[in-house]
């Protein structure tokens, strides 16, 4: 088990949808809103925290901003939640992802930074939380 997730309204959308028992919700989800999940290993989750975090600290972001307690949630930390929609706290956390990408040599966290680049541009698309699980 790790770390989803989810663009909010997607995904009470894809849930509406299989209530119904329609085929193909996933498929129609992504059709109509964009990239709106992705899933990695805890482990993943926390690196990227880790370099997302060295960002934050060479930008001067720190426990003390509002900010900083709503990326944090975007990595489930402390515990899972709900990020909701904040135009900074998203542009806070795709420059801190950039961040990871250029500074990580794994190439598959690296991937996971630029799909949850994807989401986070669905969710402001969309101006949705994020859920993350």
């Amino acid at each position: 088990m790790g770390v989803s997730w989810y663009v909010k309204v997607v995904y009470e959308w894809y849930r509406e949808c299989e209530k119904k028992g329609l085929s193909n919700c996933d498929k129609e989800a992504f059709r109509k809103f964009g990239y709106w999940r992705h899933e990695a290993s805890h482990g993943s989750c926390y690196e990227l925290w880790e370099k997302a975090d060295e960002y934050f600290e060479k930008v001067g972001l720190d426990y003390r901003y509002p900010e900083y307690l709503d990326v944090n949630k975007f990595f489930c930390w402390p515990f899972k939640g709900e990020l909701d929609y904040n135009e900074k706290a998203c542009r806070l956390l795709k420059e801190a992802l950039r961040y990871a990408k250029e500074n990580i040599n794994d190439e598959f966290l690296k991937l996971h930074a630029k799909f949850l680049i994807k989401l986070i541009e669905t969710a402001e698309k969309l101006k949705s939380g994020i859920i993350c699980i």
